[in-house]
């Protein structure tokens, strides 16, 4: 189970007094896309689009979070 690490009251991650809680109906999606130009609608074989969605629970709140980035085969 994949846990959630906060500040405690200190508010100084990482020492005793952190609140460590659990994550419940925690979802993780990783999607990997190629890049399409528009004009003409050709893939760009060195270029990839990378977002990674995150849904978990704790308490009754609901929390989502996305990121998007890019990936190329050049460095």
């Amino acid at each position: 189970m994949e846990k959630l690490r906060t500040p405690g009251p200190d508010g100084v991650l990482g020492n005793a007094d952190d609140v460590i809680t659990p994550l419940t109906n925690f979802t993780r999606e990783i999607q990997i896309t190629p890049l399409n130009r528009d004009r003409p609608p050709v893939v760009n074989p060195n270029l990839r689009q990378i977002t990674v969605i995150i849904n978990y629970t704790v308490g009754r709140e609901t929390r989502s979070y996305t990121l998007t980035t890019f990936i190329s085969s050049f460095s």
